[in-house]
């Protein structure tokens, strides 16, 4: 992978004479007890001038009728809790201060469609005032049970149409997950969790062709629920599925899934491993009758969508090397590719993706990124 590196150009001269107050600011915006306090004590380059930089991957041409899709993961303030992501400045924790960069790298992306998750309730009508400006409309979705962050799908007006939306909760499609199968629902109390699917579905005004898009937030806890993140991904991308008519379709967000497990395999290759269904059953989130949430619901641990591609995986042949670079607690350090864009190759062609930056300098957030993920992007054209 090739990665944007940047030299400040200051000459010997200009390092002799600095002054001492300068130097006393650098000593003042370094750290502190472990806590950034200010800003770097380096000169950066900034996530404008770094996403301008990405490298683009292309494999075929853009067309007049060609469109884009970013998916971002922008970190809400409900998860900045004071005592994580210590080595984020002060200047740089909530979404109101990291705003400026995120506006930033999202100008340079440009993208049609903008798949944004953990959009931070407070922060949502802000970020969708800035974003009209700039000619998007916006469906937003706002997790369960009290959980103060959503889901937002952006997409350009002079670009698409609004068709339909849908908007499900995972509790919700647990439940009729369970009755499907003939089991009391009121087990999915013992599983509830606070995660949505948010599906928008446009017409692309330049092709006239209907396309639906699903922005998914899996659930994560350290990898520690793979049973009911698989479980979130196969009952989402079947909805989806649904919703689109076995039609076109897109799935972007953050999957919390690595490539060697269980949500990815199921992804790439319609059903699991042995090797997955054995893990899955022994993780046993959940238990109803003395089985496991996976043998309670295997039926649903599949799916038969053949033409479901990886977009990165498809034109790089590699996913991106990481899209998570942090250490919110200083005890899970990240540096994995959690996030991902799948599309149906039968109906869309990927024709360019923009690479990923490598690994950032420090973990992020920080002065420079404005999220603990990086973003992704995607160029598409209709088949037909």
């Amino acid at each position: 992978m090739k990665i944007v590196r940047w030299v400040a150009n200051i000459s010997q001269n200009f390092l002799k004479t600095r002054s001492q107050e300068e130097l006393a600011f650098r000593k003042m915006t370094g750290v502190s007890n472990g806590r950034h306090t200010g800003l770097s004590s380096r000169v950066q380059p900034t996530i404008t001038e770094l996403t301008k930089q990405r490298e683009v991957i292309k494999v075929s041409s853009v067309g007049e009728k060609s469109f884009s899709v970013v998916s971002y993961n922008i970190l809400a303030d409900c998860h900045m809790e004071p005592e994580w992501y210590q080595y984020t400045p002060d200047d740089s924790r909530t979404a109101q201060q990291r705003h400026s960069k995120l506006m930033g790298e999202l100008d340079v992306l440009n993208g049609d469609i903008v798949c944004l998750q953990e959009v931070g309730e407070e922060y949502q009508p802000f970020l969708t005032s800035e974003m009209a400006d700039r000619g998007y409309k916006v469906e937003y979705f706002r997790k369960t049970m009290g959980t103060r962050e959503g889901s937002a799908t952006f997409f350009k007006r002079d670009e698409f149409e609004f068709f339909d939306v849908q908007k499900l909760t995972f509790n919700e499609m647990l439940e009729e997950a369970l009755e499907a199968e003939n089991i009391d629902v009121s087990a999915a109390a013992s599983c509830a969790r606070d995660h949505i699917f948010l599906i928008v579905q446009l017409k692309h005004l330049k092709s006239g062709k209907v396309l639906t898009i699903g922005n998914i937030h899996t659930i994560w806890d350290n990898f520690s629920q793979l049973d009911v993140t698989t479980l979130q991904v196969a009952l989402a991308l079947a909805k989806l599925v649904r919703f689109a008519e076995d039609s076109t379709y897109i799935m972007a967000g953050d999957f919390n899934s690595r490539q060697n497990m269980a949500p990815y395999y199921l992804l790439l290759n319609g059903t699991l491993s042995e090797s997955h269904k054995k893990e899955l059953a022994a993780v046993a989130t959940m238990k109803h009758d003395n089985k496991s949430l996976f043998e309670l619901l295997e039926n649903c641990y599949q799916h038969s969508s053949e033409d479901l591609s990886s977009s990165y995986l498809s034109l790089k042949g590699t996913e991106p090397d990481l899209t998570n670079y942090d250490d919110y607690d200083g005890q899970h350090p990240a540096d994995w590719c959690l996030d991902y864009i799948w599309y149906t190759s039968n109906t869309l062609e990927a024709n360019c993706v923009l690479d990923t930056i490598g690994t950032p300098s420090s973990r992020i957030p920080n002065e420079v990124f404005p999220s603990d993920h990086l973003s992704l992007k995607t160029t598409f054209s209709f088949n037909r």
